[in-house]
């Protein structure tokens, strides 16, 4: 049996893919003729972590991993073994540790990392010289720090023609929508002609407003070209969705802001958080659809079945719009031991545990998932940095995105539909749940009266009456109950046998006689580290939301 690392990289020599395997200890020859040479010294996962921040939102986050590889030459003055595969592409590439029983077809897989460019700390004096190549690992979700939108304007209309806006558009990103939004600015792109672009694949258009006064609904036109050449009859608007994206055409040259209520997904089962992650993953991030759990997008829609929304039409990351709509749902992604995506939302833990940890006693009786604690250290959460359980959860909902005065509202609007001054002039309508037995700021009582407040921003959109949002009211109520009870959070160290492949989300029970932890009280895990060396293979836990 052997612990392997295989490295994935470019060989520069002949432009090819190559793979690179070590093996710690001795060097391993396995009976289907794949040989692993020695060289691994430790690997130390890149460990995904699931927190709730301070203000609220659930974060995801990920400790450094590294991959040390021995290099030491002959003798002093002579070349590593290893130094050329300082010139190899590996950056942004996979590395995986395996734990091989016999021939390396029956391997198993026990952690994964993305692979940095390697260091070289070199150590030599005149008797003697030390050498490694130290690859550092990334968490897996670090290719989405790439741009969401590679496509930008051209900035190249001429004569009041084309869709790729003026100079002042040149290498802008265009917009990218995701379920349903109310109020978004659009992007002009013909000034001359009064089109404005709100997405970039085709979608939807609900409603046209100028200064808060709708449109009437006009022609949704075959062809871009057809949207350009034609003029919409007074006091309405024009559409065109298609494959170079969704606009729209005013009647006129606008004298009050110009904002869009859109849509993309065919129905609203299509615009859940869920729906919308895997589209996102599927259609910016260089993942298909076999890279997704659908196991994992069902679950999460049967607890978050509602309409949310998401709209970008600046600089940012596929990071930034996948933590904006898993924050939405006050939810996390997990990359699995069988390279899939899953998605799920934060929530107490049940059902069956993955693993049992107990304090190991003489009278102990070990069972199949049972693992002696070998550290147990308890921790604040995220949200409660001073150790203070919080009063009161604010779900923001509704977002709009064009913030108006009463000066940018067309003067009858004021009159007929004052609540969409009231609509408009917020970015946001808020639900808010309190837990009193913490502080009551009504009647200035409670245990604690420096308690916080969390706030967590959503793509809810409203209810039914389209004025109220029940399901984000919902969500506050579950969000207060969950956080308000200061959960109990630990540090729990254990040596993992080789089939222990734990990820965040997973249950686990914890048994130890303080604490409150005798009766083996339920944990979601937060985080999972492994670390692998010459003393074999270590594991960190961190597990909270103790039920």
């Amino acid at each position: 049996m052997a612990w392997v690392v295989e490295l994935n990289g470019v060989d520069p020599s002949d432009g090819l893919a190559k793979t690179k395997v070590f093996s710690l200890g001795a060097g391993y020859a396995f009976t289907d003729s794949t040989f692993a040479p020695t060289g691994l010294v430790s690997w130390r996962s890149p460990s995904q972590k699931v927190d709730v921040s301070k203000d609220g939102g659930v974060t995801l986050t990920a400790d450094a991993g590294q991959i040390v590889i021995s290099n030491l030459p002959a003798d002093i003055g002579s070349a590593g073994p290893w130094d050329v595969l300082r010139t190899w592409a590996w950056h942004g590439r996979r590395a995986n540790l395996y734990y091989t029983p016999d021939t390396w077809a029956n391997r198993t897989l026990i952690a994964t990392g993305t692979l940095q460019q390697p260091v070289a700390p070199l150590n030599a004096n005149g008797s003697s010289v030390t050498s490694t190549l130290q690859f550092p690992l990334r968490d897996p979700r670090s290719p989405l720090s790439a741009p969401l939108q590679p496509t930008k304007y051209l900035g190249n209309n001429a004569a009041g023609t084309g869709v790729e806006g003026d100079s002042d558009l040149k290498n802008k990103p265009k917009p990218v929508l995701y379920g349903v939004v109310s109020n978004i600015p659009g992007v002009l792109v013909c000034k001359e002609k009064n089109v404005w672009q709100l997405a970039d694949k085709s979608a939807g258009v609900l409603c046209a407003r100028e200064g808060g006064a709708a449109f009437t609904a006009g022609t949704a036109r075959g062809t871009l070209a057809s949207l350009l050449s034609t003029t919409p009859t007074a006091g309405t608007y024009d559409t065109y969705a298609g494959s170079e994206g969704t606009f729209v055409r005013l009647c006129g040259t606008p004298q009050y802001p110009v904002t869009f209520d859109a849509y993309e997904g065919a129905t609203s089962a299509d615009r859940t958080h869920a729906q919308i992650w895997k589209r996102i993953r599927t259609e910016r991030c260089d993942n298909v659809a076999g890279d997704i759990t659908a196991a994992s997008v069902t679950a999460t829609d049967a607890l978050a079945a509602n309409e949310v929304g998401f709209w970008k039409n600046d600089e940012t990351t596929r990071l930034d719009l996948i933590n904006e709509v898993l924050t939405s749902l006050s939810g996390y992604e997990v990359l699995g031991f069988d390279s899939k995506w899953s998605i799920a939302q934060l929530v107490a833990p049940s059902g069956t545990t993955v693993l049992d940890f107990l304090t190991l006693t003489p009278t102990s009786t070990l069972k199949t998932k049972s693992r002696p604690i070998a550290g147990l250290t308890m921790v604040r959460p995220g949200f409660a940095p001073e150790g203070c359980p919080p009063y009161r959860v604010n779900v923001n909902w509704g977002k709009n995105y064009t913030v108006m005065s009463r000066a940018d509202f067309v003067g009858g609007v004021a009159v007929q539909a004052p609540r969409l001054i009231d609509k408009f002039g917020l970015e946001w309508r808020t639900e808010k749940a309190d837990n009193t037995a913490i502080w009551n700021p009504a009647t200035s009582t409670g245990p604690y009266p420096q308690a916080p407040q969390l706030t967590v921003d959503t793509g809810y959109q409203p209810g039914a009456d389209n004025l109220t949002c029940p399901h984000a009211a919902t969500e506050a109520t579950r969000l207060i109950a969950l956080y308000s009870a200061m959960p109990g959070q630990f540090q729990l160290d254990f040596i993992p046998a080789v089939t222990d492949r734990i990820l965040p989300g997973d249950v686990v029970s914890v048994t130890y006689g303080q604490m409150g932890l005798s009766g083996g009280p339920l944990f979601r895990v937060l985080q999972a580290g492994w670390v692998l060396d010459e003393k074999g293979p270590q594991a960190t836990l961190v597990v909270g939301f103790q039920v």
